[in-house]
């Protein structure tokens, strides 16, 4: 874990020197033409669009928009995965005149999604074992695919006692005793999938998931809060500085952890909110101060019935489609993003 934040550093630094290669390419033909106007998205993989397509990524179908009313003429996504405040102030301290002068200083829309991982990073150094839960989940998927045809043919017994229930008369007894015949079968397979999950080490992750956090665990995201805070003004005023002229365009961060989970109330939901919160309360506290755009994300995804909806979380047995990912919104939570965003700049332009 303690290598993954310098690999985004890295990333973030050959980042720059592809912009600054493409700017160089462009420099000839734009000097004759003038500059265009630019898109630029900045912050974590909720922006550089972890787990879904380039297409169904925020910022791309944001920029789209922008670009189909005349507003912005390019894009550039300089967001990179497992990006913290501390990384991209880093990459922004260091960043070449040349690219800040070609592209930022000529920024017409700069939009930021940055903060989960001041949290999240923490967090996941505190699981019990890393390795044992990435275990325990390939040994739940090889459950799933071992069991899918049983699980098939419980999920379609199911639909068929239901219809023999709400339609049941005399004459559906011959139907009845069909369907008990087809059933008897499969308890052994049953058992067997039951003694199966009883031995699966992911279920002790049900505990963790359903418990509150430790103490230890409460003072490194509060640490993560409280560096969020300090680097997130500087973040901001280096923009203010060498993105004079661009509409800045900040979301806030939701919650990724759902009420529930397979049944299941998570205390962590609460926990996670609180944290959440703290930092969504230092971005309303700097945009007193600082002349930026808020796309309050956290508030539009907590009013979901369900979060998992709109994050890459599934979980469909008929289909065997199994994914755990509850951290990043899916191609449906992009769309929302996307809307908020376009919302802010909206706002921009009727005061204008």
């Amino acid at each position: 874990m303690n290598t993954y934040p310098k690999r985004a550093v890295a990333v973030m630094r050959a980042l720059s020197v592809i912009v600054l290669l493409f700017s160089l390419s462009a420099c000839t033909s734009r000097k004759s033409e003038g500059f265009s106007r630019v898109y630029i998205a900045l912050g974590d993989s909720v922006s550089a669009g972890y787990g879904i397509l380039p297409e169904e990524r925020h910022t791309d179908i944001f920029f789209e928009t922008l670009k189909a009313e005349g507003y912005v003429d390019e894009y550039m996504n300089m967001a990179v995965n497992g990006c913290t405040t501390t990384m991209l102030l880093e990459y922004l301290k260091g960043m070449d005149k040349q690219v800040i002068a070609n592209h930022f200083q000529n920024a017409h829309v700069i939009t930021l999604n940055i903060g989960g991982n001041n949290i999240l990073v923490p967090f996941v150094e505190h699981l019990p074992d890393v390795n044992k839960l990435l275990k325990s989940m390939a040994e739940l998927l090889v459950f799933f695919s071992d069991s899918k045809d049983t699980i098939s043919e419980v999920v379609d017994l199911t639909v068929e006692a239901r219809e023999l229930i709400e339609n049941f008369s005399v004459f559906e007894i011959l139907n009845l005793v069909s369907f008990i015949r087809k059933t008897i079968p499969l308890f052994d397979d049953i058992a067997g999938m039951y003694n199966k999950v009883a031995d699966l080490e992911f279920l002790e992750l049900v505990p963790l998931l359903s418990g509150s956090f430790s103490a230890e665990l409460d003072i490194e995201l509060q640490k993560g809060v409280d560096v969020f805070s300090r680097e997130f003004s500087e973040i901001i005023k280096w923009l203010d500085t060498n993105a004079p002229n661009s509409i800045i365009i900040v979301n806030t961060v939701y919650n990724p952890v759902p009420q529930e989970f397979l049944g299941i109330t998570l205390e962590m939901h609460d926990k996670a909110r609180h944290f959440t919160q703290s930092i969504n309360s230092v971005i309303f506290e700097e945009n007193e101060l600082r002349d930026f755009y808020i796309s309050d994300v956290y508030s539009r995804f907590d009013t979901e019935e369900s979060v998992t909806d709109i994050l890459n979380f599934n979980f469909d047995l008929p289909s065997m489609t199994l994914n755990f990912d509850i951290i990043h919104p899916n191609s449906a939570g992009n769309k929302l993003i996307a809307e908020l965003n376009y919302n802010s700049f909206k706002a921009y332009t009727a005061t204008k």
